[in-house]
């Protein structure tokens, strides 16, 4: 597949360093993607150019539709004069391979295809267009037999057409405006359904089903506003304007998907879209081999909300900070607050856990049934208990009993309420009541990696180590790419402890050390397992880590349930810190 920039010289000779700006953004934000996802290479470019290799000619006319009608929406409020826009040609035939190059008549016929489109458009040789007929979402133009430049034979080629994709201002016809509906104060989001590349009936029922569960297993996130699939199902099969969907819909976020089950083996693709600026803020690809489908669309569906839940919280917080509002809404507050709360943790900050307080109590004010900020405010309060950091634990393990009550009160559907509560139950040696509430949690949402490490947590101190394990991998599975990542790998850490399993505790610790440095919970952990070694120098050094970063922290009472490993926990601690002998 070839493609090139329309008027590039043009381009260039009006603003050379703009132009350049600009087309390396729409490479690095959409085309480089949209060619990686679907399974394409990027064999070379030259200059305005790109050549493209693609396993199959549906990925590679998929790949094109993908990129013009992307670039039709990111070019839509560019002045005529400074617009990107490509042609793009496509041929199915032989090649030879030169080392990473390739030659030969099949990329010398996608060239000259190439110079044959429209701005904006997609011409495609005979055998691709009869490849890939009823497979994609355009239709096409019969452009008969094309005599091409430095070509022997006349090439077959059809024009494919795509709605939303640029069109020559000739061809262009006054649309009915859409009709916008305000976003709502919480993160809103829908998802579109995920295409099937199969004629395959069955194939078909697989992704509207994964499409279904994905849209179901969100909405357990009670911070996310997210569109009925009755609604969103009424675009399967429609090549739409993403800024279009969007606007009808009322969200902020799009997720799209495609499905493709060949030779034993299952491939999903997802994407995460801000349609306001038709940028891609996530993407990944997922590959399977196919055993039970209904397993994998289970796996798939647990991976994939995980992830996007995550990626919206954190790029919601990063709105949340740059925002400079006078008056923020409750909601906006509470999150903030989280926010912050969970930046307290990660560091140990005393000073941030107080702010993130006053900035719950301060949503609070404002909306005093909103259940999310009853959340924060006790995770707050727990943070406090976790690190010893205030004068009065007892304290302030009271008002986050009462926090988390207030919370499970005004939303019983919120999970992050019964999270936290179980959290207090547990710093309170009440081990079988934090199981009830985690378990619970777990119910409610699923697919929220913290549930699973607070779970895991929970049950390590109530002396079930392998259940604990399990979950704390079951957590890192879901979201590999978790900014909370450190804190499971702390947690395997003093599950080998509780195991007996000294060195692996300690490649787990080096590797929560490696993404947070100083986080308490891991030096207190690793003390021990190098005690369990016999290692007493390192565990000094440990101990007096742990000293430094949380004082309190190290002659904590334990918290484990089981004596064996309550009265090893206390043991193997006061030897690293020098209070008694090996």
């Amino acid at each position: 597949m070839a493609a090139d920039v329309v008027g590039y010289s043009r381009l260039m000779g009006r603003d050379e360093s703009g132009t350049l700006a600009r087309l390396r953004a729409h490479r690095t934000d959409l085309i480089d993607p949209a060619i990686a996802a679907h399974g394409g290479r990027i064999v070379k470019t030259m200059g305005d150019g790109l050549l493209l290799e693609f396993s199959s000619a549906v990925d590679a006319t998929r790949c094109a539709i993908e990129i013009q009608t992307a670039m039709a929406v990111r070019n839509a409020d560019v002045p005529e004069s400074e617009r990107i826009v490509f042609r793009i040609g496509a041929n199915l035939g032989d090649i030879i391979i030169d080392g990473d190059d390739i030659h030969g008549d099949g990329v010398n016929v996608a060239a000259r295809l190439q110079a044959e489109a429209s701005a904006g458009g997609i011409v495609l040789a005979g055998a691709v267009h009869d490849a890939v007929s009823g497979r994609v979402k355009a239709t096409f133009e019969d452009l008969g037999e094309l005599s091409l430049k430095n070509i022997e034979r006349p090439v077959r080629a059809y024009r494919a057409r795509v709605e939303g994709a640029a069109a020559p201002a000739s061809a262009a016809v006054p649309t009915p405006p859409v009709v916008s509906l305000a976003l709502p104060d919480k993160p809103s989001i829908a998802v579109l359904p995920f295409t099937s590349f199969s004629s395959d009936v069955e194939q078909g029922y697989f992704a509207d089903g994964l499409t279904d569960d994905v849209i179901t297993e969100l909405s357990r996130f009670r911070s996310l506003f997210v569109i009925a699939s009755a609604t969103t199902f009424t675009y399967r099969g429609k090549v739409v304007d993403v800024r279009d969907v969007a606007r009808e819909l009322g969200v902020r976020y799009l997720v799209q998907g495609s499905c493709r089950i060949a030779t034993g083996r299952l491939r999903v693709t997802v994407q995460l879209i801000d349609p306001g600026v038709g940028r891609q803020l996530w993407s990944e690809r997922y590959d399977r081999v196919v055993e039970d489908v209904f397993a994998i669309q289970e796996e798939m569906t647990r991976v994939i909300v995980a992830t996007i839940g995550m990626e919206i919280e954190t790029l919601e917080a990063e709105a949340i900070r740059r925002r400079q509002a006078k008056q923020p809404r409750a909601w906006q507050l509470a999150m903030r607050g989280l926010f912050e709360i969970n930046d307290a943790y990660r560091r140990g900050d005393a000073t941030m856990t107080s702010q993130a307080i006053e900035t719950c109590q301060e949503a609070l004010k404002i909306e005093p049934d909103l259940a999310i900020g009853w959340a924060g405010l006790a995770y707050a309060h727990w943070t406090q208990v976790f690190y010893r950091s205030v004068i009065s634990p007892r304290d302030a393990l009271n008002a986050g009993m009462e926090a988390a009550r207030r919370a499970i009160e005004f939303d019983r559907r919120e999970h992050r309420g019964f999270l936290v509560r179980g959290l207090l139950h547990l710093a309170l040696g009440e081990h079988d009541h934090a199981l009830g509430d985690l378990r619970y949690a777990f119910e409610l949402n699923p697919n929220d990696p913290g549930v699973l490490q607070s779970l895991g947590f929970a049950e390590l101190m109530s002396g079930d180590a392998n259940a604990a394990k399990q979950h704390v991998l079951e957590a890192m599975r879901l979201n590999p790419k978790d900014v909370m990542r450190f804190n499971a790998y702390s947690i395997l850490c003093n599950v080998c402890f509780a195991l007996e399993e000294y060195e692996k505790g300690i490649e787990w610790g080096l590797l929560s050390k490696r993404e947070r440095p100083d986080f308490a919970p891991t030096h207190q952990s690793m003390m021990k397992c190098y005690v369990g070694l016999g290692d007493i120098a390192k565990a000094r050094v440990e101990a007096d880590a742990l000293r430094r970063v949380a004082p309190e922290m190290a002659t904590a009472t334990s918290n484990f349930r089981l004596p064996e490993h309550r009265e090893r926990d206390i043991r193997f601690r006061r030897i690293a810190l020098g209070l008694a002998e090996a």
